[in-house]
């Protein structure tokens, strides 16, 4: 939980909540590689997520138990991100720094079902969208890059210059729309097949790497989190908001949905700078999240075309 120096130093730019109580155990006592990545699987069993890093294996836990329960084969190259499969298929999509990405079979034991070709970037971040049709990956040049599911050989799409910095986290809004979270500090909306940028939704104070995106388990919020010591919590109401109405821009402010580093609700952390935003990443991507629903985004890009995009996202 958050110091009361913390608490009070961080509530001066915006507000501040304590950080959630967790419990930790130790990964493997043989390794010092660290969890580069946590995936929420309630829909396997409650209460049971998976984990990765660079040793290139992924873990299943069980938080009631506290102890591992499965594990993959050793992925050549690490694991930088993963994803859900598509529904009903029991997998895990993983991603390799070095421009793989590999299906993992959760249910069998070091079991990979296929690898793909090398894209020629570094991949950092994943999501599946189009109704699990598509699995869209951000590398480190600020590209996307898609693969069509069930046929991972080459890569079938690139948006390039999708952001200027690296995608280090993708989370899907809706089954065409993503948000990124860049190396440039921003969050950007985006939508896929038509690949086009909508706006920028807000930015982390020093324009620091934003390194993980969830959902809030009632969707309300995304929790995004940087190297700046908190976990930031963006009121996501526009999506859902069917009068069409434009969110007044004193509403975004005191919702926490403003760019410019100076919105959002502030989770505090009181560990060192380095170990907090590994820390912080790990819960942003341990909050479960539902099914992407097909709401605001949509009206966004179609509904009134690129002026009331603009609107929207100027208010912000």
């Amino acid at each position: 939980t958050s110091s009361s120096s913390s608490s009070s130093s961080s509530a001066s730019a915006s507000t501040a909540v304590p950080a959630a109580t967790v419990w930790s155990t130790q990964v493997d006592a043989q390794s010092e590689d660290g969890i580069d990545c946590v995936l929420p699987l309630d829909h396997l069993r409650e209460g049971v997520f998976a984990s990765g890093g660079e040793d290139g294996v992924v873990r299943l836990w069980d938080v009631r138990q506290k102890r591992q329960v499965g594990e993959s084969a050793s992925i050549h190259g690490g694991v930088s991100s993963m994803c859900e499969g598509p529904s009903g298929s029991n997998t895990i999509l993983a991603t390799q720094a070095d421009g793989v990405l590999t299906v993992v079979d959760i249910r069998k034991k070091k079991s990979m079902i296929a690898q793909s070709d090398r894209c020629g970037d570094e991949i950092l971040s994943v999501a599946l969208l189009k109704n699990g049709r598509k699995v869209v990956c951000g590398t480190e040049s600020g590209t996307l890059v898609t693969w069509s599911v069930n046929r991972w050989g080459d890569i079938s799409d690139r948006f390039p210059g999708a952001v200027p910095e690296s995608i280090n986290a993708l989370l899907a809004l809706d089954e065409d729309s993503l948000a990124i979270g860049g190396g440039d500090g921003n969050i950007t909306i985006i939508t896929v097949q038509p690949n086009s940028v909508v706006g920028v939704m807000g930015q982390h104070e020093g324009e620091l790497p934003v390194e993980a995106l969830a959902w809030s388990a009632d969707r309300r919020y995304v929790a995004s989190c940087s190297h700046d010591d908190c976990v930031r919590l963006w009121d996501m109401a526009f999506l859902y908001d069917d009068d069409g109405e434009e969110i007044e821009e004193d509403s975004d402010e005191a919702e926490g949905g403003g760019g410019g580093g100076g919105g959002g609700v502030k989770v505090s952390s009181s560990s060192s700078s380095s170990s907090s935003s590994s820390s912080a990443a790990a819960a942003a991507a341990a909050v479960p999240a539902p099914p992407p629903k097909r709401r605001r985004v949509e009206k966004l890009t179609k509904k009134g075309g690129k002026r009331q995009a603009d609107t929207f996202f100027d208010g912000l």
